[in-house]
């Protein structure tokens, strides 16, 4: 359900894409309403805990769409989110390190929040600044 959101919100979106991610396994399923984002215009920023060889070739895709992608300082961050224009967030947050034997998450949620939606960014964008660009 929270994909499905996801992926409304950023058919929608007509000027920002703000995507927090581990190694964005899940891009294939945002894949084409990504393109036509890129095809809107849409400014696209993707901020990756983990770059590997297994997620190269989505990073090559967003790259090719003109998106900017960067790593974050540390391997793990318990956020995990898309953020639509700065009016419509899902996110999620883990309790526990995914690695760990029994991860604990909360719930995905979807928001329009404006609170929520400011912490959201406040931590994308100091995150952002401290990450490095993936080239």
């Amino acid at each position: 359900a929270m994909e499905l959101r996801t992926t409304q919100m950023i058919n929608r979106s007509m000027k920002e894409i703000r995507i927090l991610a581990g190694r964005f396994d899940w891009y294939p399923r945002v894949r084409e309403v990504l393109f036509a984002a890129h095809d809107r215009k849409v400014s696209i920023k993707v901020l990756l805990s983990t770059v590997e060889e297994a997620n190269q070739a989505i990073i090559g895709e967003l790259k090719s769409m003109k998106a900017e992608v960067r790593k974050l300082p540390e391997d793990w961050y318990p956020i995990r989110g898309t953020l639509c224009d700065g009016k419509e967030l899902v996110f999620l947050i883990w309790a526990t390190r995914k690695d760990v034997k029994l991860p604990i998450y909360y719930k995905p949620n979807y928001t329009k929040n404006e609170g929520l939606i400011g912490i959201f960014m406040d931590a994308f964008e100091k995150k952002w600044r401290e990450a490095t660009a993936v080239t």
